[in-house]
């Protein structure tokens, strides 16, 4: 139809301001926040979001070899990459339980990245046996070394109790180290955190500043 707008990574009809392709969100300013998500259809693109079209299965899959020597060499990268082709099924069978391996691998070697996806697997039950308390494990591994995406599920266990003592003080401690990266659910999370004087002194203009930065994405 004439007037739909359309993705301009994938070309994809737009829903709502995303693409059911390839997850690209209007709403996101990937050049200033890249930790929020990195655009689709690149190497780290968010797991669970990217799809593979028929055109590209070839490439794809050429890709995936490169990745597969480098990961089977150690390279911590690769393995990264190889476990989101995995997770995704860019370019292969989707299969969680190698896409858990080849994140652990890369976990265990530093990969922030890794480690946060790692950490969403287990939380989640993909590929390995779900457990929040590994979750909050890796989260927290990734957290520390500045990933805004962990930081916030860090946030997030802490908020819920999930794998670790419900500690509000700590929730709004992580929730604030990723709103202050641009992360918008985070600013949301630390604005209820505020309106409800969970974990600090309730303040309402603190809540507003931080709901009004979550839908400008400042």
């Amino acid at each position: 139809m004439s007037g739909q707008k359309r993705c301009p990574i994938c070309n994809e009809t737009l829903r709502s301001g995303l693409c059911p392709a390839c997850g690209y969100d209007v709403s996101r300013d990937y050049a200033r926040w890249p930790t929020l998500q990195s655009l689709p259809n690149r190497t780290n693109a968010v797991p669970g979001r990217a799809r593979v079209k028929r055109s590209q299965t070839r490439a794809e899959t050429n890709t995936v070899k490169r990745y597969r020597k480098a990961a089977e060499r150690g390279d911590a990268d690769g393995q990264y990459h190889l476990g989101t082709c995995y997770y995704n099924g860019d370019g292969m069978r989707r299969d969680y339980t190698q896409a858990a391996k080849w994140y652990r691998a890369a976990a265990e070697q530093g990969s922030a990245d890794a480690q946060y996806y790692l950490g969403n697997c287990c939380y989640n039950g993909d590929g390995v046996e779900q457990d929040y308390a590994q979750a909050v494990k890796w989260y927290r591994a990734a957290a520390e070394q500045g990933n805004a995406d962990a930081q916030y599920s860090l946030g997030y266990c802490y908020c819920y109790g999930s794998g670790v003592e419900q500690d509000d003080a700590q929730a709004v401690k992580w929730y604030r180290a990723a709103a202050e990266q641009g992360h918008r659910g985070a600013m949301e999370a630390l604005s209820r955190c505020y309106r409800l004087g969970r974990g600090v002194r309730w303040d309402l203009a603190q809540a507003a500043k931080w709901q009004l930065r979550a839908k400008k994405g400042l």
